[in-house]
């Protein structure tokens, strides 16, 4: 399954647009009183577990070498740490302003992955292939160029959306504007999927399962959590009278098992299967923006339908350059 390149394009416009429950649940918890902080890190952990007892019991022994499953592990640590801290900060603007427009520029992190595919293309060839990867990275074409071009004026264009909740007021934020938790969400999501794209590149990394890769980004996710109550302290209100609070509620493990089942059965069977087919294709830099314009378009029907935020002429012109732009993106030639 996922073995050609119109199956695995086919799969990540399906696991893209899965994305929105993500995006439903970390808009919608903390309204419920649920922190995103402990529906991560119980994420995680289950994760963790769960991947694991597959790993051990049915992934068979990798074949690429010590070395590179050290590297791999690492980066997928790295990557699992930084997500944890862009799903954090994307979580934190949905609460101040429109959901749609910091979902939009959250996921428009795309940009980096692509652009640093386009940056190593211009390195020194011989370099690359004496690590291992196979062949180019991105080609600089014009379509390319200009679609990144089109996505960054997409930026511009969420940046200056407004609140429009249907009339509904958003709270005040209490330190950072919703433009700017949207924009470090931006930074931290961006290099997360720089390193989680990279392995792709190698034919030794690919060898790597995605069960156990899926288990090391949760591992960083839950480090990342670890992390951010250690620096944070009592800011964070993560309360150990709190989360036994949280963990009783039923809300909570409606939350926790719905991502488990979209996060686990995607990443499995078709996440890594999908970008690994297209790196073999020397096309592993059009897979975010696959994910993307799909999880974009779907997430903008559920706010529409279910939210009732209503586009603004801003916002409007977002998805259309940032469409424009991924299109762009994914033209081959």
């Amino acid at each position: 399954m996922f073995q050609t390149i119109p199956t695995a394009i086919l799969g990540l416009i399906i696991y893209g647009a899965s994305w929105v429950l993500i995006g439903a649940i970390y808009g919608r918890a903390p309204k419920d009183g649920i922190k995103t902080n402990f529906i991560q890190v119980v994420s995680g952990l289950l994760t963790i577990a769960i991947s694991t007892i597959i790993a051990l019991a049915f992934v068979t022994h990798d074949t690429c070498s010590a070395k590179i499953l050290a590297i791999t592990v690492t980066t997928m640590i790295a990557s699992g740490l930084l997500g944890f801290y862009g799903m954090h900060f994307m979580s934190e603007g949905m609460q101040y302003g429109p959901n749609g427009a910091v979902w939009g520029i959250t996921q428009s992190a795309l940009v980096l992955p692509f652009a640093f595919g386009i940056g190593c293309y211009f390195t020194d060839p011989a370099f690359w292939q004496s690590i291992g990867a196979n062949g180019d990275f991105t080609k600089p074409t014009v379509w390319r160029i200009l679609g990144i071009i089109s996505l960054l004026i997409g930026l511009v264009f969420y940046a200056q959306a407004k609140n429009n909740n249907n009339g509904t007021a958003y709270p005040k934020p209490k330190k950072l504007s919703w433009r700017t938790l949207a924009f470090l969400a931006f930074i931290f999501c961006a290099t997360q999927q720089v390193l989680t794209t990279f392995p792709s590149y190698f034919e030794e990394s690919r060898a790597v399962n995605p069960v156990v890769r899926t288990l090391f980004a949760s591992l960083g996710a839950t480090l990342g959590f670890a992390l951010h109550a250690i620096l944070k302290g009592k800011e964070t209100g993560l309360s150990k009278k709190e989360f036994i609070a949280t963990v009783r509620r039923g809300r909570f493990w409606a939350y926790v098992l719905s991502m488990q089942a979209q996060g686990l059965s995607f990443s499995y069977l078709v996440l890594y299967n999908c970008m690994d087919c297209l790196g073999q294709a020397n096309m592993a830099a059009v897979a975010y923006p696959i994910m993307v314009a799909s999880c974009i378009v779907t997430f903008n029907i559920y706010t529409s339908t279910v939210l009732h935020e209503k586009l603004n002429l801003q916002q409007i012109l977002a998805i259309i350059f940032c469409l424009l732009g991924i299109g762009g993106m994914c033209v081959l030639d």
